[in-house]
């Protein structure tokens, strides 16, 4: 598993008149199937796709704008997500083929759990104050 199971629970139990999250749950789920099946290619777009999708919660436009506006001790957590996730992500989404391709490994993705739980735990915080 990448995302715990309970996370996705209360994400599911999270949602508000004012922000759905029914595709955060579903990217949660596909993250889990993705990552488990070893699909890390797959893995670290839905990780990318999913900081694309959440900046609304917070009241932003791009999850940069997220990580600048948050606590110290909760930026210093999405920073990599920012920086290092979209980073390995837009690697392999942008990159023309070559003579010799990487893909992602497990290694790639599997340090970004505990940022990606921080970050669910936000938007579960940030719902329920808007709720």
């Amino acid at each position: 598993m990448f995302v715990e199971p309970s996370v996705i629970e209360d994400l599911r139990q999270s949602n508000s008149g004012k922000h759905d999250l029914t595709k955060v749950v579903r990217f949660c789920e596909e993250l889990n199937s993705s990552f488990s099946s070893g699909n890390y290619l797959a893995s670290i777009f839905l990780i990318r796709a999913l900081l694309n999708h959440v900046p609304p919660v917070f009241g932003e436009h791009e999850f940069k704008q997220v990580v600048s506006h948050s606590t110290r001790s909760v930026k210093e957590l999405l920073n990599p997500l920012e920086e290092i996730a979209r980073d390995v992500g837009d690697l392999h989404a942008h990159a023309l083929i070559r003579n010799k391709e990487s893909i992602p490994t497990k290694s790639q993705v599997e340090p970004f759990k505990a940022n990606l739980e921080v970050l669910l735990f936000e938007i579960i915080t940030r719902v329920h104050k808007t709720a």
